[in-house]
């Protein structure tokens, strides 16, 4: 699962200049910005909402996020170096005429993904996290529209980062592709 995500996200999306929804979008826009590994990223955001959770939400969840969580932080920071250091062919995916091949492609892979972990009882470590917290304070809060709003949000902003309208059309296009992706879904 960290595999396909790792791939989705370095190879197809972050050389497109869009960014997915939920926190991987937030860590995405920051990569662009700064430069900085996203894998950094990774841990500095999602691992302080899981030491959250292990509070709140059921252990094995949090286990299995947190372990899909430092394998693709890590493998994101490996695939950086490797990429610049050792291999002589660039690992990403640079398109100059169609833009909805890394959309489309980066849906499937992080749908996947995350359908898998879905499967095993977990999550990619993101904002269903927050959402599932805020479900325990608020019972009959909606998780999926909560989830929704702040993803409307991140994709959004996502203009005020890359600057064209193309970055936040991609995102829409990969959230409707990683919606039909997501084999975890009922």
């Amino acid at each position: 699962s960290a595999v396909l995500s790792t791939i989705g996200l370095y190879v197809l999306i972050y050389p497109a200049n869009f960014a997915p929804t939920g926190v991987d979008g937030i860590i995405t826009m920051l990569h662009y910005v700064t430069g900085f590994n996203a894998g950094i990223f990774s841990l500095i955001f999602k691992v302080p909402l899981l030491l959250w959770a292990w509070f709140v939400l059921n252990k094995k969840y949090v286990y299995y996020t947190l372990t899909y969580t430092l394998f693709s932080s890590l493998m994101l920071m490996a695939i950086e170096v490797i990429d610049l250091e050792f291999v002589n062919v660039s690992l990403q995916y640079v398109t100059k005429t169609d833009l909805l091949i890394p959309a489309i492609f980066g849906g499937i892979l992080l749908g996947l993904s995350t359908g898998l972990m879905i499967k095993i009882g977990a999550s990619t470590g993101g904002i269903d996290i927050i959402a599932c917290i805020l479900q325990k304070w608020q019972p009959h809060a909606n998780v999926e529209n909560l989830m929704a709003y702040m993803g409307y949000v991140i994709v959004g902003s996502s203009y005020f980062v890359y600057k064209d309208m193309n970055s936040i059309l991609l995102s829409i296009v990969l959230v409707f592709v990683f919606e039909k992706s997501n084999t975890g879904s009922p």
